[in-house]
């Protein structure tokens, strides 16, 4: 899988990491994280399309139901983001507490565990529009471009400060 995927997470991570995570507000609102989660979407979707290697038929049926995939776990990942942007914030002020991170690790152990419960879910869906071979390199896939995100996050993301 050699694509330009990393350099849009590159460039949606940096748009992260520019937006002024200490203002209040929502930053699933701004428009930069708006425009550069579109490109990632748009991005991955071009991944699939060149490495899952699906017959007419099949791209019929996967792409409608790939829709709604993504419409289940998108709710999950702005939960994620939501996590992260909160954890900075909280970690620019140097306010962080044993509470706090309790309810972060609780968080994201949550996030983590609601999204493989979604992916779970979908195995038998999308086998029924192709053969499970192709599932399982969709789920590959999935979690190739998973991986060049969280890799890019960790640098993102300062450790804490722990004493």
């Amino acid at each position: 899988m050699n694509h330009p995927v990393l350099g849009v997470l590159t460039l949606f991570i940096s748009l992260f990491a520019a937006v002024n995570l200490s203002a209040q507000g929502d930053i699933l609102k701004n428009q930069h994280f708006v425009e550069a989660r579109k490109m990632i979407q748009e991005n991955q979707e071009m991944i699939i399309r060149e490495d899952l290697l699906l017959t007419a038929d099949e791209e019929a049926a996967f792409w409608p139901l790939y829709e709604k995939y993504q419409a289940d776990t998108l709710p999950i990942r702005d939960r994620y983001v939501r996590l992260i942007a909160d954890y900075l914030r909280q970690y620019e002020t140097g306010i962080l507490t044993n509470q706090y991170a309790e309810q972060m690790i609780d968080g994201y152990f949550d996030v983590k565990a609601d999204l493989m419960k979604v992916r779970k879910r979908y195995v038998r869906r999308f086998a029924k529009v192709m053969p499970m071979l192709k599932v399982a390199r969709f789920y590959q896939l999935e979690n190739k471009m998973a991986a060049d995100v969280e890799a890019e996050l960790a640098l993102l993301v300062p450790l804490v400060e722990a004493d």
